[in-house]
């Protein structure tokens, strides 16, 4: 009975150790298969041309987005151009109306005075307007 028992637990463990053999085997020649693949030339060759032909688009596409990026450089550094030019008229602009405010200011002084001149003159020909009419009278 023993024995049986021993016997039937060596041959479970045999059945075991086989199925183990077995999917060992297996991962052997899935690896060799594998191996065998990548040492042919012709397989390494369709995968480089696979991957080439794949980076051919993308490298056409990076080439019109380069050129694209190279044009908006340029009409970027036009813009900067003329945003330079326009704020050195800006620029000359504000000198020429800071100019033109203060002879304004000396304009406007001026005609203060002349006006201040001409009530004085006023005021100081009453008396001879006056003066004037009482002896034609």
């Amino acid at each position: 009975q023993q024995h049986n028992e021993i016997v039937n637990e060596l041959e479970l463990s045999l059945r075991e150790r086989e199925r183990e053999l077995e999917g060992a085997l297996r991962e052997v020649d899935i690896l060799r298969a594998q191996q065998k693949e990548a040492n042919n030339p012709e397989r390494f060759q369709q995968l480089e041309q696979h991957i080439v032909s794949g980076l051919r688009p993308m490298q056409e596409r990076l080439d019109v987005l380069m050129e694209k990026n190279a044009s908006l450089h340029e009409q970027l550094a036009e813009k900067v151009k003329q945003v330079g030019s326009l704020q050195k008229q800006l620029n000359e602009a504000d000198e020429r109306v800071s100019r033109l405010e203060q002879e304004l200011k000396a304009a406007d002084a001026d005609v203060r005075e002349a006006r201040d001149e001409a009530d004085r003159l006023r005021r100081a020909m009453r008396p001879l307007e006056q003066e004037v009419e009482s002896s034609r009278d």
